[in-house]
């Protein structure tokens, strides 16, 4: 896992044109809140600018976990926000998924939240963000970040809470998955074959 203080620290993916699938995809991460987030969003995982890309976070100035696909023809965000709260000092495993015509947020292997959503989300061209976003500031995550995985298509509730529990099977469409279990150093390895540093 990866810590972050919430004041500075995050890693960052080079932009990769699979890491914004043009259809449904399904994102998951383990994380564990060192505080309730007070400030702004919250990034866990940030792949957005402008109206472009996806996010998950917590909810502006909450601490429900969030979901955010963005399409940059209606100038519009479409999210997920949780009704269960995350709590600190405790671990929760969240995904996020674009389906059909929802996006929606997981925690524990449950959908918690959904909203309406328009396919295809618009491509950014930014890094990858973990532990942050583009933005900086008032985003930075506090707390442990593990097991970070994105798939190019919508996993089932069933998949969702088999990759949960079992971090060494892997589930076929795995654009990137990193463990972050290396213990040092500056880069992590993806196990998803795609070589995303």
């Amino acid at each position: 896992a990866l810590r972050y203080d919430g004041v500075a620290d995050f890693a960052a993916v080079a932009d990769a044109p699979d890491l914004d699938p043009p259809g449904e995809f399904t994102v998951m991460v383990w994380v564990k809140p060192d505080l309730l987030p007070t400030t702004y969003y919250n990034f866990i995982l940030a792949k957005n600018m402008n109206y472009t890309g996806w996010a998950l976070s917590t909810a502006t100035y909450s601490h429900l976990p969030a979901f955010a696909t963005f399409n940059d023809d209606q100038d519009v965000a479409q999210v997920a926000t949780s009704v269960w709260p995350i709590e600190p000092g405790r671990w929760v495993h969240l995904a996020g998924r674009l389906s059909g015509g929802l996006v929606t947020v997981w925690m524990n292997g449950v959908m918690t939240g959904s909203n309406l959503a328009q396919l295809p989300t618009t491509p950014s061209s930014t890094e990858l963000f973990v532990g942050s976003s583009l933005f900086g500031g008032a985003t930075y995550w506090k707390g442990s970040i593990d097991q970070i995985r994105i798939y190019d298509r919508a996993l089932s509730a069933v998949e969702i809470r088999a990759a949960m529990w079992d971090a060494g099977t892997p589930i076929d469409s795995r654009i990137a998955e990193w463990w972050l279990d290396e213990g040092s150093g500056t880069t992590s390895t993806d196990n998803s074959g795609n070589s995303h540093t």
